[in-house]
């Protein structure tokens, strides 16, 4: 188990992109709670919008190579996409790394042609 510091922001960032990361590893089993609880503990509004939308981001691109869950991507792209729009508000002026998650979001939306469960559904 790993012990970090609980009130230590830096700490709690940092292992919420190792345990985001650990997406990107086909065999590992990530625990979403766990990185929710993390999330909620950072003091700052801002910080807790952009790496929810960290959270769903990564979660959505590691869930991108089964094809079978297609809809299931788009719906956490957006919900990041959400989320960085929440945080680009509060950003600070010299933080733009909302707005580029953001069109990240919408170009791998774009490019892999996502589309909603409902919009899916119709095709059929």
């Amino acid at each position: 188990m790993f012990a970090i510091d609980s009130d230590n922001q830096d700490a709690l960032v940092v292992y919420i992109l190792a345990l985001t990361d650990q997406y990107s590893h086909g065999g590992t089993k990530v625990k979403d709670k766990k990185i929710i609880q993390i999330i909620a503990k950072l003091d700052s509004e801002f910080h807790r919008h952009y790496y929810t939308g960290i959270f769903l981001e990564r979660k959505a691109r590691a869930w991108l190579k089964n094809p079978m869950s297609q809809s299931f991507v788009y719906e956490w792209l957006i919900e990041a996409i959400g989320q960085y729009e929440m945080a680009e508000k509060m950003a600070p002026s010299h933080c733009s790394d909302p707005i580029l998650r953001y069109n990240s979001c919408l170009r791998t939306i774009e490019k892999e042609r996502l589309q909603s469960r409902v919009e899916f559904d119709e095709l059929y």
